[in-house]
C-alpha cells in the first residue's frame, strides 16, 4: 500500500510539473569565459601605455585611468577560428558599468580572412555613445552575414582616447541570428 501512494504522488508531482510551453533553444555560444565568474581566463588585454589599468576584478572586466589627454587606447579581447557561423548574423552582447569622462568605451566585432585582412568591423564607436556615469546596462554590436572568407572573429572591449575613469565589462556573449 504505501509503494502505490508513492507512485501515485510520484505522478501527480510529475504531472503538475510538465510545462506545454515549448522550448526556445539557446543561441550558440561562441567564446569562452563569457560570465568572468572565475578569472581573466580566455582574454588577453592590450594597455596603451603604463597609465591604464587593465584588470579582472570584482568578477568582470575592467579598464581605467586617471590621466586625460591621452592618445593611446587599451581593450581586452579574445577570438575564435571553430564553428564561424558564415552566412549568418553575429551579435555580441555586453554588459556594461562606468563611470567616464571623454570618449568613452565601445565595444567591437571584427572578421577576418586567413591571411588577416579585415573582412568585416562594426563598432559602437562614434555611434552609440558609452559614457558619463551608468549602471549595468547591456549594449550590442551585429555583423550581418559573416562572410564566407572568414577564418578568425575578434571582440574587443575597448577604453578609448582621451578618456578618464574606469569602466567594467561582464556578461559577454556572441549571439548567432539566423
Amino acid at each position: 500500500m504505501r509503494n502505490v501512494i508513492l507512485m501515485l504522488l510520484v505522478l501527480i508531482i510529475s504531472i503538475s510539473c510538465k510545462n506545454d510551453d515549448p522550448v526556445e533553444p539557446a543561441p550558440e555560444q561562441l567564446i569562452v569565459n563569457g560570465d568572468l565568474e572565475v578569472s581573466s581566463w580566455g582574454w588577453w588585454a592590450q594597455k596603451g601605455n603604463t597609465h591604464h589599468n587593465v584588470l579582472w576584478v570584482d568578477q568582470a572586466l575592467k579598464l581605467s585611468t586617471e590621466i586625460s589627454h591621452h592618445t593611446e587606447f587599451s581593450f581586452w579581447s579574445q577570438s575564435f577560428t571553430e564553428f564561424i557561423p558564415f552566412g549568418k548574423d553575429i551579435t555580441l552582447e555586453v554588459r556594461i558599468k562606468g563611470d567616464l569622462e571623454g570618449q568613452g568605451a565601445s565595444i567591437a566585432l571584427r572578421a577576418d580572412d586567413s591571411t588577416n585582412n579585415v573582412l568585416q568591423f562594426e563598432t559602437t564607436q562614434g555611434k552609440v555613445p558609452i559614457t558619463g556615469e551608468f549602471d549595468w546596462t547591456e549594449f550590442t554590436v551585429t555583423i550581418e552575414n559573416v562572410s564566407s572568407s572568414t577564418s578568425r572573429i575578434y571582440i574587443f572591449l575597448v577604453f578609448l582616447p582621451d578618456t578618464t575613469g574606469e569602466v567594467y565589462f561582464d556578461d559577454i556573449s556572441i549571439l548567432v541570428r539566423k
